[in-house]
């Protein structure tokens, strides 16, 4: 979705406020459980309902 919506993963991690190394983990699986905080700001610069994931 990100890169769908043209973003890079440095400005939706500024947002997030998180490092473009923690989003690459959460993109890639790699970590789980990101605090519902960084949910909520990664669905908002992306423009979608962070209670769609489930």
């Amino acid at each position: 979705m990100r890169e769908y919506r043209g973003f890079i993963q440095q400005n939706v991690a500024d947002t997030a406020g998180a490092s473009r190394g923690h989003l690459s983990r959460f993109e890639t699986g790699k970590r789980s459980n990101p605090s519902r905080e960084a949910i909520e700001a990664i669905a908002q610069k992306l423009r979608f309902d962070p209670d769609s994931l489930g």
